[in-house]
């Protein structure tokens, strides 16, 4: 099977809009008969104290004439406590700037690739009006309003690079997400919606503006190579000269400090690591936490989850001193004022010994 690698400038291109989702089972949305569904998953708000998580649905990708079209669904699930109004253009936009021609629009619909692993491109939103907006579903028609009912699955929709016909499948970012293997299909999808405003899954698919396509910002720049920014998404794990990072969302579950199952292959690949390093010596492992929650409850759950690794660390480093040091929020690497910020701050740092 093909490596599952994707582009990112920092280490983690698909922490999951926030990685509190990862490992969270999306609830099931209500099945509309013909709606086709290629992919789910969870998708978080990007906005601080923010409504529930929302159900993610891809329901194709499409070729049409110099370009490519993604229909996606966003809907919370009734189970959960929807606002009256949930705009879905705010949820896991993640990093638009890498893989958008322009990081001028941060909405979700603006920041929809496929992603060509093997060939090493992503093909992104195509742009209009000097870059500023992309070829899609206008925010406005991207969230809920009495009408549509807090609950409402709404289909948006985003304009991207062609894909080239030998391309049977690609791996799609959208919602801060990477979903694998969603097959490429031609033409648009039918029946269209009549009528404006809002498009509810199973009323129809939105009309696609495709005369845009022609007046779109240099067509051409939309096709971003990957090869210089890629890393391992099934390990997310980095490293430094002084240090080995890895995503805390691969080893823990959300708010827990007990390792997951497949935690222990990425514990064993920093542990190749440390001993590529130096043959014996002291390892100091530091958790990380996001700024949610009080700075008491990060610093515990930060201790917590450095003393879980470095108990697993032992045996297998015989001649190390493993120390465990909770850090909570205190040391960020990024803004937590965002989804994508918090998800890159709850992490294990992992001191090489010199």
């Amino acid at each position: 099977m093909r490596s599952r690698v994707a582009a990112a400038a920092v280490a983690v291109l698909a922490t999951v809009g926030a990685a509190s989702t990862a490992d969270a089972e999306p609830t099931p949305m209500r099945e509309v008969e013909g709606v086709p569904v290629l992919a789910r998953t969870l998708v978080a708000s990007s906005i601080q104290n923010a409504p529930p998580p929302a159900v993610l649905s891809v329901h194709g990708v499409r070729r049409v004439e110099g370009a490519a079209v993604v229909y996606f669904s966003m809907g919370i699930p009734e189970s959960s406590q929807a606002p009256a109004r949930s705009n879905f253009s705010t949820y896991g936009t993640g990093f638009f700037n890498v893989l958008s021609q322009n990081p001028g629009v941060t909405t979700f619909q603006c920041s929809v690739a496929a992603l060509d692993i093997a060939g090493g491109r992503a093909f992104t939103a195509l742009r209009v009006q000097g870059g500023q907006r992309c070829i899609g579903t206008r925010t406005g028609e991207f969230a809920t309003t009495s009408e549509t009912g807090p609950n409402a699955a709404l289909v948006g929709h985003t304009v991207i690079a062609p894909i080239p016909p030998e391309l049977t499948e690609v791996d799609l970012y959208v919602g801060s997400q990477v979903l694998h293997d969603v097959p490429v299909e031609d033409g648009v999808m039918e029946p269209l919606h009549e009528g404006s405003g809002p498009v509810v899954v199973g009323t129809g698919w939105p009309e696609v503006d495709l005369s845009q396509v022609a007046t779109a910002v240099t067509p051409a720049e939309a096709v971003r190579p990957l090869r210089t920014m890629v890393t391992d998404l099934k390990a997310q794990v980095s490293q430094t000269q002084k240090s080995v990072e890895i995503d805390a969302s691969v080893l823990f579950a959300v708010d827990k400090s007990a390792l997951t199952p497949r935690a222990s292959a990425i514990i064993a690949q920093a542990v190749a690591r440390i001993k590529a390093a130096a043959p014996k010596g002291t390892v100091v492992v530091e958790g990380h936490t996001d700024s949610n929650a009080s700075d008491a409850y990060n610093l515990k759950l930060s201790q917590a989850r450095a003393a879980a690794v470095a108990a697993a660390l032992r045996p297998q480093l015989p001649g190390y001193t493993i120390q465990a040091v909770g850090k909570g929020e205190t040391s960020p690497i990024a803004p937590n004022t965002t989804a994508e910020g918090r998800a890159l701050n709850r992490r294990v740092s992992i001191s090489l010994p010199k």
